[in-house]
């Protein structure tokens, strides 16, 4: 804390700067501010309640035991790994997706649904009969009794 140099103290809800040698002399706190709890704050110390004096104690002991533990298991920031080629973040990649062929696949059921939409009743009636009842061949299917409407065989694409 020897770089800092201004404090703020709180009286009466307001902050009021000061020396840090009028707080801590000789590296020991002046006994007229030791009931006061103080955090540093972008090079200058402040007078904080409390509650925010723990609250930070709590999450700075957090952050030292997650570092703690980080490096008893080997665990590497990505960030870390960047160089002037490559970011680190980079490196992250999902073996089992196929990002390529996801994307491929999802263009083409788009088109897929635009170029059924242009189709005769006919021509849907057609391709109901060969992929969703499972018929083999067309004499099977324009021997069907049971479609209707009957499949005009003239106006259906081969």
């Amino acid at each position: 804390m020897a770089n800092i140099k201004m404090c703020f103290i709180l009286e009466n809800g307001v902050y009021r700067e000061i020396l840090y040698s009028e707080i801590y002399s000789q590296k020991e706190r002046t006994s007229q501010y030791a009931d006061r709890y103080f955090l540093p704050y972008d090079g200058y110390l402040m007078e904080v309640p409390f509650e925010d004096y723990q609250k930070e104690l709590q999450e700075k002991e957090r952050r030292k035991y997650l570092h703690k533990q980080a490096k008893k298991h080997g665990e590497t920031s990505y960030d870390s790994m960047d160089t002037d080629e490559t970011n680190g973040v980079e490196l992250i990649r999902d073996i089992y997706t196929d990002v390529e062929q996801s994307a491929i696949t999802r263009i083409m059921i788009a088109k897929l649904r635009q170029a059924l939409k242009q189709l005769t009743a006919n021509e849907m009636a057609l391709i109901d009969a060969l992929y969703y009842q499972e018929m083999i061949t067309i004499n099977e299917i324009y021997l069907s009794k049971s479609r209707q409407p009957k499949i005009c065989f003239s106006n259906a694409l081969f």
